[in-house]
């Protein structure tokens, strides 16, 4: 996905309050400054396309929300994990009430306390408890929710993502492939959700009658097998 770095909005300024720590529930200040974060990345989504009746952070506003972090957008993994942390219900979008009470509840209601959190957020979200609840969200907020399917191209973009450090599977992209050779068109959370644990099972002996994997795992490992040797 090419990146697009958007013209910055002068009409909604960024707030100046960068002694700021954190903030409290309580704390109007810190909640004025997070309208005021709202308000600038909704008005540019809504400049640049987005949909003017919806109380939402969407498209371009995503995006520019991003830079000024100094995230990526398109390749960083931090924004999934702020999503998931802000408990983001549609597709590539913050509510009001999910960026304003979401940053509260994480003490991070100015840019500067974003940026200082952000490490803390990356190794919680790669824990052995948090990891399986965040991969799972990941499925969810990647497509619309009237869709059943997460289409092929953004389940391996996210792959890609996620599965990394420990987690890399070296069969990955040879996956890749066989999803392209196949034609298929969607993942389904069936398969998304089982992906994880399928990447750490042997294709020695692989039980192809017990396992109860989905049917795309099981053609994989036959796929695999029956591939000719190099050379």
């Amino acid at each position: 996905m090419r990146h697009v770095v958007p013209r910055k909005p002068a009409y909604v300024p960024l707030p100046t309050r960068s002694n700021a720590v954190g903030c409290s529930h309580m704390d109007s200040a810190a909640d004025a400054e997070l309208q005021t974060l709202f308000e600038r990345y909704k008005a540019y989504g809504v400049q640049e396309g987005g949909d003017p009746a919806a109380d939402a952070i969407q498209g371009k506003g995503l995006v520019l929300f991003c830079e000024d972090l100094g995230v990526d957008p398109f390749s960083d993994v931090l924004v999934l994990i702020i999503a998931w942390l802000l408990k983001a219900e549609e597709s590539y979008q913050f509510t009001r009430t999910e960026f304003v009470t979401g940053f509260k509840r994480l003490s991070a209601c100015n840019l500067d306390a974003m940026r200082r959190s952000a490490p803390g957020w990356r190794r919680l979200a790669v824990g052995e408890r948090e990891w399986p609840q965040f991969y799972l969200f990941c499925f969810s907020f990647s497509k619309p929710a009237s869709q059943r399917l997460l289409e092929t191209d953004g389940a391996t973009e996210l792959w890609q993502l996620l599965m990394r450090g420990d987690r890399a599977w070296d069969r990955l992209e040879d996956w890749f492939g066989f999803l392209a050779r196949k034609g298929v068109r969607g993942i389904t959370k069936d398969v998304w959700q089982q992906f994880p644990e399928f990447a750490r099972t042997p294709f020695e002996g692989f039980d192809f009658e017990g396992g109860a994997w989905p049917v795309l795992f099981d053609e994989f490992v036959a796929a695999t097998q029956n591939a000719p040797a190099d050379g």
